[in-house]
Order: C-alpha cells, then structure tokens, then sequence
C-alpha cells in the first residue's frame, strides 16, 4: 500500500452499496472497522448481507485493540488479527476506517489476503448513477482520441464528486487540461483542492477518480506528507514560531528563498478571524502548522519534478497559495480560473494590477474628442453614484451614499478627526505591492500611531462586512481605545459633515469617492488610482508615518475634480479589464452552471440530478469546437497581457455606458 498509486490502479475494490448487495447477497461477510464505521455498515446491510464477525478497532499507541462488539447481536468478539484469520474461512472482509484504511490494509495483507478478492471498501462518495455514468462514457468518447502520454506533465484542479454541481466543474478543468496538454505535449494529472491527505480519494470516492479520468486525467497530485517531510514540517513550523514576532516578521517569511508569508496570511485571514497579538491565537497556530506541511510537501514535489510545464488553479487564493508562490518562482506558467473572477495568469502573491499605474498615460493616449467625452460621462456617472447609484459596484446591493444621515457619531472637538475605512476579511489583497505587507500589518500599524499622535480615531467597518471582520473590529478597538468604532452604515456625507479631513484605505473605490465629498484619502498599496494626485500614495513606511505627522499642514488641501474624472473614465469607461468570466465558455445555459449558489440553484427549474442529463442533450460537436477555439484564445488573452498597453473597450460597450446616462459618442 505504500506505493498505491491512486489514480493509475483500479479502484474495482471500492463497491457501490448495489454492488455489495448483488455480489453478496446473504452471503457472510466480516466487518474489520475503526470507531463507529462498522456500525454504519451494519446498520445499512445487516438485512441484506450475513454480517458473521464484527472487529471493532481503536488505535492506541501505535497499535490497534480490538473492542467490544460493535453490535452484541452479531457475530462474535474478535481479540486480535490472528484470531480473524482463524476464524475466517472464505469470507470477505469489508475495510472500514476512513483515518486508518492503509495501516489496516498493511495488517490484512501481510496475512496474504488481496485487494479485490478478498478485501473490500464501501464506497460512499457521489453514487454511480446511470446518468453520471453516460456523463463519464461521453466525456470518454469526447476526449479519448486526445489523449497524450509524456514525461511532461500540466496540473489542473479537481473538485470532490458528490453531484453535478461539482462533477460540471471537471468540464471547464477537461478543456483547459486538455489544450494545455497539447501545447506542451505532456500528460494531464490532478490535484484535489483542500484535501491535505489523499486517502479518501480511494476509500470513498470512486466516481471522482472515474470522472477525472474521463477527460485523461493520468495522476493524482498527491498533497500527503511523508514521515520525513513531517518532520521536516515540524522543524519548519518551530522556526517561524521562534522568528516570528509580528505581522511584518511574517510577511517576509522565505523558504529557500521564495516568499511564503503571504500564502500563511491568506490562509489565516480566509478561514479564521485573526488576532492583533496574531501568536495568542490558537487558529494561528493551527494555521501555521497546516500551511508548513503544505510548502514542504510542495517544495521537495517541484524539486524532483521539473517536468511539470503549467499549472491552473481554481482562484490561486486561498490552499493553493503555496503551489501558486513555488510555482511562479520556478517559472513554470500558472494560470487562475475561478467561477467567481476573472480568468488571470499569476504572479508570486497574485495578479499584481500593475496596469494602474499607466492610467494618467491612458488618458492622453485619447483623442481630445474622446477626453471631452470621457470626462462628462465621468462628471455624470460619478454624481449618480455618489447620490446611491450601484451601476458601477454590483457587488454591492445597497450603496452607502443613499443612506440617511443619522444622530452624531463623531465627538464634537477640534481635533483632526481620521477614519479608518478596513476591508473585509473574505477581501483578499491581490493588488501588488503593498506598504505593509498585508491588511493586518497596515491595521495594527494604524493602531499604533493612533497612540501616537493627538487626532481623533475612528474605524468604520465596511458595509459589506462578515462576522468575522465584527470580531476583528472588536479585538482591534479593545487593543487600542483610543480609536472609536462607529456604525458600518454611517453614510461619507456624514463623516465629511462631522469634521472628518481624512480617510485610510489600502486600495478601496472610497479612493475616488470620498475626495470627490472633500474629504482626503490614504492609500496604503498599489490601487486604481495611484497614477492620479487626488488621493495619497505613500510608498514606504517611512513615507507614510511623514505623511501622518504633518497632516495639519495638509487638512485643507483642495482636490482637482478633474484628475478625479480623468480616472473615472478610463477605469469605468474606456479601459477593457483582464475580466474574462469563464463560465458562458463551457455551458450553453445558465442553469447548469455547476458554480450557482445554495439560493441560485433552488430558483432554477432544471432537478440536481437531471443537469447531466441536460449537459449531455446540449453538447454539440459544433459547439464542442466553439468552446475549444475560446478556450485557446483565452489562455493566448492571459499570457499577451501587458501593464502599459492601453486594451480599450468596444465600441459597443462604450456607447452602451454613454447611452445610460443620456450621451452618445456623436
């Protein structure tokens, strides 16, 4: 078993619940479980099958004890392995621990008995339906004649079967893997999207290794440390925890010289709610742990196999942080297809926006026909939006500008009154370069010169905050009283009719917003707007901790509406954005996109089950051919892009924006 290949061997051991039946129908059988997954199987078969003896296993110490019978009616007390054996006469004997199936295995083999005669599992993952299996037999027809095999090798995710809202996400994986193996002449090989051990991909998902392998999937990227690279971990783990005293430490973690910190941060900030004192937190160290098997597994993985040639991730976020960060070091091309943003190539860290920074140049790379234009349908788009229109933000249901202005929430003094504007921790900071590193080293940082400086702090969540971020804001303001939390729905005109002079983002849209309201912003990374001078754009910490301490000298700075709609209308207007949603690419209908949300879905009329069913009566060769010519062009989309080359909208899409508010391109 230690050298089971998972994808390539075949899984014929793994048996449906009818195939059990059918194959052995009253027939005795022998149960060898661990904890209470015996008693499953025999709660589910006891009518069916002649369940003799029932080894109830814990593993203690290394070893396991046989306990009391799971079930006192059935079978007998089985004291150890030996006796099983003696006992066993030509019965066969269902294996049932989802933690410790290998190590059992190991026992039961070294006793002579074999996987698919006499040793079996239950599989209990996505069941093998008639339709799942055509879905599997037309992939199969589909993509067979393409099927290459090569030392070379390209990676792309794959997502646990359970029912079509997971088995349609091997569609968009089957064509890009598919094109990529083609262009680099090199085999297809998966890898299992937040799966840090692979033992459930044999013992219960026998439909999902079918299914990849359907569209030439020929490996499985196995993500299981090994005893030497636990401890490997676990040496890795002491080291950051002994070096490792602050936000800015972690930052700048490095492992063999490619940077990782951020690949921790993320995970961290996505899955728990972070600590100011980050090493008092117990999920911090839970995090930490996690993430130091993952970057050694991936380490030694890309070591000794420099034959992978590209790789595509689901969002390069979150899990696939440390593969994503390896992988753009060593060159290898590492692509981003998500169902809910763009389809990206990556950078360390991730796509790093750097076409902000050309903006101003965009500007007058315009005729002056087009400028004059750009900045009245700017002057009028961004007057509608800051009297509540979302048109431009449709992340956004309801727009903070159209809210009421309430009782007072900030104190009446004449100190300079800052606002501290935080994302929401599910935000993830993907713009580039950054003053701090990350969101929290920017917060904490804020906090600390809010102890030294004489200004009045306050901090006003994001409207569209999770629980997380309140218990965040709630840690954060207890760490430093001397900032006031107020209401996440206080409306900007409110804040400016306050008193409020300044506000602090990293890369917010209230960068264009609240200037245009009078009130100034600081940025704190790159952002759309760091071409333009209407808001500040330190670049250092250096530069701005200088900027803090001599606000009074800038509190009545005017700001130049006109740089203000320069922006606006290359950002919204004229610019095309590397955006390419992927998902009308490999579906002919809406309804079966298989990324809907929980609500989304119960609204469609088509039943779970019968989406394959309609994928399947869709599918057209012509359209099959369609779908590969733009899976083609996208990936030659992603890897011409450029920072300083000016991509403008159509034609059509820009008179369509000017016709909302009443212009037209005459």
């Amino acid at each position: 078993m230690k050298n089971f290949d998972y994808m390539r061997v075949s899984l014929d051991f793994c048996l449906y619940p009818n195939e059990i039946v059918s194959r052995f129908a009253k027939r005795a059988v022998i149960v060898y479980a661990t904890g209470g997954e015996g008693d499953d199987f025999v709660q589910s078969f006891k009518s069916d099958l002649d369940i003799k003896y029932v080894a109830n296993l814990q593993y203690v110490t290394g070893h396991f004890e046989c306990m009391p019978p799971i079930d006192p009616k059935i079978g007998e007390d089985i004291k150890d392995l030996d006796a099983l054996v003696s006992v066993r006469k030509d019965e066969p004997i269902f294996v049932l621990s989802r933690k410790y199936w290998v190590e059992l295995v190991d026992l039961l083999e070294a006793k002579g008995l074999k996987l698919g005669a006499e040793l079996f599992f239950w599989e209990q993952g996505y069941p093998r339906t008639e339709l799942i299996s055509k879905f599997i037999k037309h992939n199969e027809s589909v993509w067979s004649s393409e099927k290459i095999e090569s030392v070379n090798k390209i990676l792309v995710p794959f997502e646990d079967s359970k029912h079509w809202f997971e088995a349609g996400k091997s569609v968009p994986y089957a064509y890009v893997g598919n094109y990529l193996a083609k262009k680099y002449n090199a085999e297809i090989n998966c890898y299992l999207r937040g799966h840090s051990v692979q033992r459930d991909l044999m013992y219960k998902h026998r439909t999902s290794r079918d299914i990849s392998r359907s569209f030439n999937a020929n490996g499985i990227f196995d993500v299981a440390c090994n005893r030497q690279q636990t401890r490997d971990a676990k040496k890795l783990f002491d080291e950051i925890m002994s070096t490792v005293n602050n936000w800015h430490d972690l930052q700048n973690i490095k492992v063999d010289g490619i940077p990782l910190g951020n690949a921790i941060i993320r995970d961290y900030c996505r899955f728990f709610v972070p600590s100011v004192d980050m090493k008092s937190s117990p999920d911090f160290v839970r995090i930490v742990r996690r993430i130091c098997r993952r970057i050694v597994f991936m380490l030694e993985y890309f070591q000794w196999h420099d034959d992978i040639k590209a790789i595509v991730l689901f969002d390069g976020v979150c899990r696939e942080g440390p593969m994503r960060d390896i992988a753009v070091s060593k060159g290898i091309p590492t692509y981003a297809l998500s169902y809910f943003g763009p389809a990206v190539k990556l950078d360390v860290g991730h796509p790093n926006n750097r076409h902000f920074g050309y903006y101003k140049d965009f500007f007058q790379q315009l005729s002056p026909k087009e400028q004059e234009i750009g900045l009245e349908w700017a002057r009028r788009s961004l007057h509608a939006r800051l009297q509540g229109n979302t048109k431009d933000i449709p992340y956004m249901k309801t727009s903070i500008y159209s809210v009421e202005s309430g009782d007072r929430v900030l104190e009446q003094n004449d100190k300079i009154k800052l606002v501290i504007c935080p994302h929401s921790l599910s935000d993830d900071i993907h713009c580039g370069w950054s003053v701090f590193g990350c969101f929290m080293e920017w917060l904490v940082h804020l906090g600390e010169l809010s102890n030294r400086t004489d200004y009045d702090w306050y901090l006003k969540p994001h409207p569209a905050y999770f629980p997380n971020d309140v218990q965040l804001h709630a840690d954060f303001v207890k760490h430093y009283p001397r900032i006031k939390m107020i209401p996440a729905m206080t409306p900007p005109k409110q804040l400016k009719e306050e008193g409020v002079k300044f506000a602090f983002t990293i890369y917010g849209t209230l960068g264009h917003e609240y200037p245009a309201l009078g009130i100034q912003v600081i940025n704190a990374g790159n952002n759309p707007h760091v071409a333009f001078d209407f808001c500040h754009n330190p670049r250092t910490p250096e530069e701005f901790d200088e900027l803090i301490f001599k606000l009074p000298e800038l509190a009545d700075k005017p700001v130049d509406m006109q740089e203000i709609y320069q922006f606006y209308c290359i950002h919204f207007l004229y610019y095309k954005h590397a955006n390419r949603q992927i998902q009308d690419i490999f579906f002919r209908r809406p309804e079966l996109y298989p990324w809907l949300s929980k609500k989304q879905r119960n609204k469609l009329p088509l039943g779970l089950i019968n989406r394959h069913k309609y994928y399947l009566e869709d599918w057209t060769p012509d359209f099959h051919e369609i779908t590969k010519h733009k899976v083609e062009e996208l990936f030659k989309e992603m890897d011409s892009r450029q920072a300083d080359v000016f991509y403008k909208n159509d034609e059509a899409v820009i008179q369509a924006k000017l016709e909302a508010v009443g212009m037209t391109l005459d």
